[in-house]
């Protein structure tokens, strides 16, 4: 559902996304972006990062690719 994939878990309150690209979870992380409903500028609560910052910061391109293609900043 729209609600579950923006969820936050774990001590720091990142989403899915946010914590595949962490994780460098490349598959799992494109197979999220692929979600119609996707919110990518989402930060996560410890210190204000998204998911574009994440996936720059780990060199993941193709992540980094699709984040700028669905609008992220």
């Amino acid at each position: 559902s729209p609600a579950a994939i923006h969820s936050t878990s774990y001590e720091h309150g990142r989403t899915l996304l946010f914590q595949a690209i962490w994780n460098q979870q490349e598959s799992t992380a494109l197979m999220l972006l692929q979600h119609p409903h996707i919110h990518v500028d989402l930060r996560e609560a410890e210190f204000g990062f998204t998911a574009l910052h994440a996936s720059a910061y780990y060199g993941l391109v193709e992540i980094v690719k699709k984040l700028l293609k669905k609008g992220a900043n």
